[in-house]
């Protein structure tokens, strides 16, 4: 459900306000209330001669699923890979998630057991504040300032399927020779497997780790100070300067506690398995396999109490005479880090559940060891700038131009593998992300279409961190991209066309980790959309085309096939306020690959690995009021 109200108010006051709630599933077969809760916000403005306060506000308390990669079939070759639903799992709308997989028991950063219930998801609790304004003063001067402060706190829980196999195999690989399996959950919690072959028709089971984050704290604040002066130069045209400071501070507060389990490979109401080794001992504990993830050496027991302060002042001139218009700006960010950050350290024997038996995954529980605890302490500064220029040949056609250099100080992804020195300061080579382009183009307009035409040419330069990885976790690459990006319209009487289409070469240049990667494709050759829609009376309808080519995955592995997406949407304009609108998503049911996780291994003989496709198909309808 969505609202939105908005009226004036007398002597130059406006009041609006919006929002939504929303409960249910979800798109997905999750099989309890996944999505549950809402989002209520909006501003009151007065208005003055010479400009506008603004108060604004946002509460938002909302829960929605985690959907993370799927086991899914694959076929064919590595460079014509064949992607498919497993029997029983339908990768357009099954998950992970099961009202038999709910509740999950792990140990904090202090030491404690704590319960999630894995419905929470996606969770955020937010309630933010905000004011700006705005004035003309004198001498064509203009001051601006926009402020806003929000508490924030959360928890990020959902099950990633680490290792899809044959349910035998993964019994024997934790149980041992001659391990078996049983339910864990469900209605045939305590049964006995005793065909693992034919297992739901695929005979899979999946090792699941559990991503559990929370969110104690996200809380952040960001003002943003401008003064702009406009010089009216007569025969030299228009200049303006803005001049401005920009602060802010970001907390980032986590406790992050994963957990693995064993889970049947099922798109709907999946139960955990239990694992009996040869002599009848239950090595497992209610399909918990063990604490941490040990596949990944425990690399995700972490504890960040961390704050981020940012303070960049910028520059930014525009001038214009006739049909030549120039701009430019230059941002310096002093980004300062302080704060720490520990993780685990090995392993202890701890009674997590509390029922006086140490089973099996509790003789080797791993916990954040205060010990560890390492210091950040580190001022990161880079320049950033743009500039650009733009002619108009006639009043239906212009050229421009621009080049820029961003960058983005690196945060809590640099923490563990050596980023951050003993003494909290950080390693150079690993502060600062950044962004190099020029670009150049034309554009077009007319009373009925309009063509935007880009060139362009890209080189970033990123260090990132691999989590799952024991040694070498940093991964520093650089790549470059060239291509063309088209944008354009056309209207005639009730019918619109819009459409875009971006060609793009892009490759690795430089790998540290992974030099053999060097040269190959990076992302598809082409993306494009197209939206053809036709207004008649009270009627609006039409189609919406997504689609992007095949592209490889980078130097290795599996390639990824490209898809079309297509959506179609309706509405219809009732009496006294009222409108019906319905909307589909990928209507067709179409298939399509977003992620592969393991493209590196190719083609498995099991015939079964992990990706994340787009949603199945999805039909929304709604009946609005406006008032």
């Amino acid at each position: 459900m969505d609202f939105d109200y908005g009226k004036p108010l007398d002597d130059g006051w406006r009041f609006h306000v919006g929002g939504f709630y929303r409960f249910g599933e979800g798109p997905r077969t999750v099989g309890y209330q996944a999505e549950d809760g809402g989002q209520i916000k909006g501003n009151i403005t007065r208005e003055f001669d010479s400009g506008y306060v603004r108060l604004n506000f946002k509460l938002l308390n909302d829960r929605a699923p985690v959907y993370l990669p799927v086991p899914i079939r694959v076929s064919g070759t590595t460079s014509a890979a064949h992607f498919s639903s497993l029997p029983s799992f339908d990768v357009l709308d099954g998950a992970m998630q099961s009202k038999y997989f709910r509740h999950d028991i792990s140990v904090n950063r202090n030491g404690q057991a704590v319960s999630t219930d894995i419905a929470d998801g996606y969770y955020s609790n937010s309630k933010a504040f905000g004011i700006e304004a705005a004035f003309d003063l004198a001498k064509d001067w203009k001051i601006e300032d926009k402020f806003r402060i929000a508490s924030t706190s959360g928890r990020f829980v959902g099950p990633y399927p680490a290792e899809v196999n044959t349910a035998s195999a993964l019994a024997t690989s934790i149980g041992g020779p001659g391990a078996t399996l049983r339910y864990a959950t469900g209605p045939r919690a305590g049964q006995v497997i005793t065909d693992p072959a034919s297992l739901n028709g695929n005979g899979l089971a999946v090792r699941t780790h559990l991503f559990n984050v929370t969110l104690d704290d996200l809380g952040n604040f960001a003002n943003d100070l401008k003064l702009t002066k406009r010089f009216n130069s007569g025969n030299y045209g228009d200049t303006n300067v803005t001049l401005g400071y920009f602060k802010s501070q970001q907390m980032i507060n986590q406790d992050w506690h994963w957990n693995t389990y064993l889970l049947e490979v099922k798109g709907k109401n999946a139960a955990l398995l239990d694992v009996v080794n040869s002599l009848g001992q239950v090595v497992t504990q209610k399909g918990l396999v063990a604490y941490g993830e040990p596949a990944w050496k425990n690399c995700c027991v972490h504890s960040y109490k961390l704050k981020y302060d940012t303070d960049a002042p910028y520059l930014a001139l525009g001038w214009q005479q006739g049909p030549i218009n120039l701009d430019g700006s230059l941002r310096y960010d002093v980004a300062s880090a302080s704060g720490s950050y520990a993780g685990s350290t090995g392993t202890k024997i701890m009674d997590v559940n509390g029922d006086g038996v140490i089973e099996p995954p509790e003789q080797k529980v791993p916990i954040v060891d205060p010990a560890s605890k390492r210091p950040v302490d580190y001022t990161v500064r880079y320049l950033s700038y743009s500039f650009g220029a733009n002619y108009l040949l006639n009043p239906d056609l212009a050229v421009f131009g621009r080049i820029s250099r961003g960058g983005r100080a690196n945060a809590e992804r640099v923490l563990f593998g050596g980023g951050i020195h003993a003494d909290g300061s950080i390693a150079k080579e690993v502060a600062v992300n950044s962004v190099k382009q020029v670009e150049g183009g034309i554009k077009w307009r007319s009373s009925r279409a309009s063509l935007f035409a880009t060139l362009f040419h890209a080189t970033t330069s990123v260090t990132d961190q691999d989590i799952t990885s024991i040694v070498n976790r940093f991964t520093s690459s650089e790549y470059e991209a060239d291509g063309l990006e088209l944008e354009g319209s056309y209207n005639l009487h009730g019918f619109h066309l819009f459409g875009g289409l971006t060609y793009t070469h892009g490759t690795v240049t430089r790998a540290d980790k992974n030099p053999q990667s060097v040269g190959y494709q990076i992302n598809p050759r082409f993306m494009y959309q197209l939206t053809p829609a036709y207004h008649i009376g009270k009627l609006d309808f039409g189609l919406n085309f997504i689609g992007l080519s095949k592209f490889p995955s980078v130097g290795y592995g599996l390639d990824n096939p490209g898809y079309v997406q297509v959506n179609g949407f309706l509405n219809y304009v009732l009496e006294k306020g009222w409108s019906l609108s319905l909307s589909g998503n990928n209507l067709f049911n179409r298939i399509g690959i977003t992620e592969i996780p393991n493209a590196g291994a190719g083609v498995p003989s099991t015939g079964a690995t992990t990706a994340r496709s787009i949603n199945g198909r999805t039909i929304n309808a709604a009946l609005i009021y406006s008032f």
